[in-house]
Parts: C-alpha cells; sequence; structure tokens
C-alpha cells in the first residue's frame, strides 16, 4: 500500500501528464509552502490538493472541467479524505452554476457527492 506522501506525488504527477502543466508551474501551486516538497515535508496534502484544484479550475474552460472530472470520476475518488477538497476547489474556483452544476454534480465520484449538493444546491 502506498504512503500518503506517495499517493499525493503519484496524483501531481498524473494530473500534470494529463493537463500538460510542467512540474514547475505545479511547484509554483505550492511556493507559499516550500513546493511539492515542502508540502510533503510538512505533510500539507489537504491545502495542497485544494490549492492545486484552485489553480486548475483556473486554466480550464467550463467544458474541459465537465470533461476532466467525468474522464477521471475513478481517480479523482481515490483516497477520498484528501482528495474531496481538490474536487471541491475545482468546483468553487470555477463558478460553476445552474445547468453546469448539475452536469458537473452528476460526474462526480459518489464519495462526493452528498457533500457536494449540500455545498453549492443550499
Amino acid at each position: 500500500m502506498l504512503s500518503e506522501d506517495e499517493l499525493f506525488l503519484n496524483f501531481v504527477e498524473t494530473i500534470g501528464k494529463k493537463l500538460s502543466i510542467s512540474a514547475e508551474d505545479v511547484d509554483g501551486v505550492f511556493r507559499y509552502i516550500g513546493g511539492v516538497n515542502g508540502v510533503v515535508s510538512e505533510r500539507l496534502f489537504i491545502s495542497a490538493y485544494e490549492s492545486l484544484g484552485w489553480f486548475i479550475a483556473e486554466k480550464l474552460n467550463m467544458e474541459q472541467l465537465k470533461d476532466f472530472i467525468k474522464k477521471n470520476r475513478r481517480m479523482l475518488g481515490q483516497h477520498s479524505d484528501a482528495r474531496y477538497f481538490f474536487v471541491q476547489a475545482l468546483m468553487d474556483k470555477s463558478g460553476v452554476q445552474g445547468e453546469d452544476l448539475t452536469e458537473i454534480l452528476n460526474d462526480v465520484p459518489p464519495e462526493y457527492k452528498i457533500y457536494l449538493i449540500k455545498r453549492f444546491l443550499n
């Protein structure tokens, strides 16, 4: 079984590859805590997942965001304790509303759906 450090590093690497984000850009997302190495050494995984979600939400338009969530649903649902904050940040920063919100909520990992519905529809 992978450690929390390894899970995070694998996730960051995978996201970088899927979205063509350079390692330098990813490291810049976490510069306020010493980059990727700072995240791992300080064990600030929740903050890092959230920051990465905000960064990615700024890079993707609504259609790309919906497509990303749909295609990566399984990966986003794994190790859900911290990855929930990544998905929530994607939705927070993108300003998802109305029909787009309903579409995205249909595609989020089922582990998060009830919490995201409470957050965005209540």
